[in-house]
């Protein structure tokens, strides 16, 4: 059994909300199955990025109107629908989508811990992500097409985006919907077209693919997308290092990379779970493997990470599994006495945030500690990334000036979904707490 899936968000970062999800079972065949699709109502803490409004077409005040399923609802559905596919299963079940290890693992595993919930279904699932197949037949297939996009930078650069080709391939027609249930069905569509045309079914290839048959300090060879000379380099061809690797997680040293930057910079860390890495087999000795292990010498996989200083909800891995335990009791069973660290008190406030019932004896202070969140998250303290150059998340100010600005410039249909957007965070809480 095999459970594609695929999630639209209020936000690139993962201390946005899942906006609407879709899940669709598929046999051996690629029969459908079962599924699940619902929609979550756009929690109190929560000014969508108007970028990612732009990218999921969510007009926001309709999506208010038609929707009121709590986050804490729609993960507790997510959970019981992979548990029962799970318990129908003879063997662990793939969970598949596009850039699905990058993007909506994440965002899934995030969510489920902020309400509770363990993310991880006892070791029964198996990630899976399409993106990777397409990395590995446009590395190693010469029939695999090579497209284009103008980025942000008025650059050309490669593309390996499910929509141009979806559409190379005849798989669609006219703009992606980026509905999480087309894309589903899309997703399935493409997986399937892979593996007829090309062989290669992401239901069964392991992205990762030196597995465990390397020892520390050996070397391989493999292939990167080249993504912005792909005209005249579809890829580059480099030699990897390998550091440090457990049945888990693995340290891979870029010495190409390492030659201009002796940082950690050089180095990438995989987890074998959902990582892809091309093995172009074993290498020959590189002039910079000696220079590098006496640079890397103390490193390994315990130490890779420095102590994170980003907000909870950037890495919610911070809560441990005593932590997840306590925050279940406290948000399902209502019982509150084993919360202890720091981290787990402060998932509960914040599920309390996104669940108040205004009406009550406790609505003053409520609003104190509402003021207190609004002003950390939308007033320029809370990092997205760690370190003193640390990413922060967009003010308030910025996000309310970013959405006049697009009104001003964009076309009528994206007019109307910021317009909407708008409309919407001016009518918050957050604007409220913040402004009056």
């Amino acid at each position: 059994m095999y459970i594609f899936y695929d999630l639209e968000t209020t936000d690139k970062e993962t201390i946005g909300q899942i906006l609407n999800y879709a899940f669709i079972s598929v046999d051996e065949n690629w029969k459908v199955l079962s599924s699940l699709t619902n929609n979550i109502r756009i929690e109190r803490t929560q000014i969508p990025d108007p970028y990612a409004i732009l990218a999921n077409r969510t007009n926001v005040i309709e999506h208010q109107e038609k929707h009121q399923l709590s986050e804490k609802d729609a993960m507790k559905e997510i959970s019981d629908y992979l548990w029962s596919e799970i318990d129908k299963a003879k063997d662990k079940i793939s969970l598949i989508g596009y850039n699905s290890s990058k993007f909506d693992l994440k965002y899934l595993r995030t969510s489920f811990y902020r309400n509770g919930l363990n993310p991880y279904f006892s070791g029964k699932l198996v990630y899976k992500d399409i993106l990777q197949v397409v990395k590995k037949l446009y590395l190693t297939d010469p029939n695999f097409p090579t497209l284009s996009k103008i980025n942000d930078n008025k650059e050309e650069v490669l593309t390996l985006a499910l929509e141009p080709l979806a559409k190379e391939f005849g798989l669609l027609e006219g703009a992606q919907v980026h509905s999480s249930l087309e894309d589903v069905e899309l997703s399935i569509d493409f997986a399937k077209y892979l593996n007829e045309n090309f062989s290669l079914d992401v239901r069964k290839y392991q992205a990762y693919e030196p597995g465990n048959k390397y020892k520390k300090r050996d070397l391989i060879k493999t292939l990167l997308p080249d993504y912005t000379n792909f005209s005249t380099s579809k890829y580059i061809e480099t030699r990897y290092l390998l550091l440090d690797d457990n049945y888990r997680y693995s340290l891979w040293l870029d010495l190409e990379r390492f030659k201009n930057d002796k940082s950690k910079n050089s180095i990438k860390w995989v987890n074998k779970s959902t990582e892809f890495l091309h093995d172009g087999g074993k290498a020959l000795e590189h002039e910079a493997v000696n220079e590098a292990l006496n640079v890397f010498s103390e490193l390994n996989l315990n130490n890779f990470f420095e102590k994170r200083d980003c907000d909870l909800e950037q890495f919610i891995y911070d809560l441990d599994f005593d932590d997840l335990d306590a925050l279940n009791l406290a948000i399902w069973k209502s019982n509150a006495n084993k919360i202890k660290s720091k981290n787990a008190k402060i998932a509960l406030l914040r599920y309390k945030l996104r669940e108040y019932k205004w009406g009550g004896k406790s609505d003053k202070k409520f609003e104190e500690k509402l003021k207190e969140y609004a002003k950390h998250r939308y007033g320029g303290d809370l990092k997205l990334s760690s370190g003193e150059e640390g990413r922060k998340h967009k003010t308030l100010d910025q996000l309310i000036n970013e959405m006049e600005k697009l009104i001003e410039t964009s076309g009528a249909e994206d007019k109307k979904l910021i317009e909407s957007l708008l409309s919407f965070a001016k009518d918050s809480d957050i604007y409220r707490v913040l402004k009056f």
